[in-house]
């Protein structure tokens, strides 16, 4: 049984399972990070350290935090 299936999520009509707009999925997987100056903050992203591309996303309208969070992540991984 899959996620969908699994929270419920099913199409009645068709016995598939309903289609999770974007934010849904976003909301779904996303993680509360560590305040940027917790000593536990760059240890979060140990786990994409063996990956060959890790995309951070784009910031052209994110606040000075994201940029300066961006900046750590970037400086953890390379």
């Amino acid at each position: 049984m899959d996620a969908f299936a699994q929270a419920g999520n099913m199409n009645a009509a068709h016995g598939q399972p309903a289609r999770r707009e974007s934010p849904e999925r976003i909301g779904a997987s996303a993680e509360r990070l560590p305040a940027l100056d917790a000593p536990d903050f760059a240890q979060t992203f140990d786990r994409f350290a063996d990956k060959r591309v890790v995309l951070p996303g784009e910031a052209s309208h994110g606040t000075a935090e994201f940029h300066e969070a961006r900046a750590a992540i970037t400086r953890r991984l390379t």
